[in-house]
């Protein structure tokens, strides 16, 4: 498949999840000078740490073990090596998304966006800004919703990791300033941490963190992940996280 090679998968907590590559792989068996080795990976969504995952020998598809809710957010990919007349060539699928929902507990929805206030790149989207450089002014808006009929989530943390030396200029919740904490102790990242969240049923709240980008002295892509964590009626854990937001930074 041009462009991709998986789908992100959505099952509930205590199913499995199938991710299959797309097209036909018969192409390379029926080649016989042609040799190729795919190996399936995942990646954390919180620190992007990567692990081989234990599949059957060029499997053309992974099945997770059985799911629980802090699988949610999980991404897999699968890493493909083909050699012929003399020569290597490597792949990577597109990283697919694992989203796992509660049966019987909340159901959260994040919709972000990231803006930069300083000055607009053609190319920029509502989640990916390019040429972004120091001291650029940039904004990070979140609507949290609640979905559920029947369940609330209560006590529950937003977190969003920022590029270390960004300056947090404020915070909004819902259009007022908010207090909120800065977490310094990650080797790439600070997190910002907002507290006291509530979420009623079909109940939501919007979220800006406006900052501004430290010193600059390369080109780098930094990738930011926001999630929220805190507890249902049963004050059982409930964690969801949103879709990347990325900055192409220019040195």
């Amino acid at each position: 498949m041009v462009g991709g090679g998986l789908e992100d998968q959505t099952v509930y907590a205590g199913e499995t999840a199938t991710f299959k590559l797309m097209g036909n792989i018969g192409e390379f068996e029926d080649q016989e000078d042609l040799a190729y080795s795919i190996r399936w990976f995942k990646e954390d969504p919180i620190d992007h740490e990567q692990e081989e995952i234990e599949v059957g020998k060029n499997s053309i598809s992974h099945t997770t073990p059985v799911t629980t809710l802090d699988d949610d957010g999980t991404e897999i990919f699968a890493h493909i090596e083909v050699k012929t007349g003399g020569k290597k060539y490597e792949y990577d699928t597109n990283k697919a998304k694992l989203n796992v929902l509660s049966k019987d507990g909340p159901e959260i929805s994040i919709d972000d966006t990231l803006t930069n206030k300083t000055v607009s790149d053609k190319n920029d989207s509502a989640t990916m800004l390019f040429d972004v450089i120091g001291n650029d002014n940039l904004v990070y808006d979140t609507k949290i919703t609640n979905n559920s009929s029947g369940s609330r989530l209560k006590n529950a943390t937003y977190y969003l990791p920022i590029r270390k030396g960004t300056k947090v200029n404020n915070v909004l919740v819902d259009g007022t300033d908010s207090d909120y904490q800065i977490n310094t102790d990650g080797k790439s990242d600070d997190i910002v941490e907002i507290s006291g969240l509530n979420f009623g049923i079909n109940q939501s709240h919007t979220i800006e963190i406006d900052i501004k980008i430290g010193d600059v002295n390369k080109r780098e892509t930094y990738r930011s992940t926001g999630y929220i964590h805190g507890v249902d009626d049963n004050d059982t854990a409930y964690q969801k996280f949103s879709e990347a937001r990325t900055i192409g930074i220019f040195g």
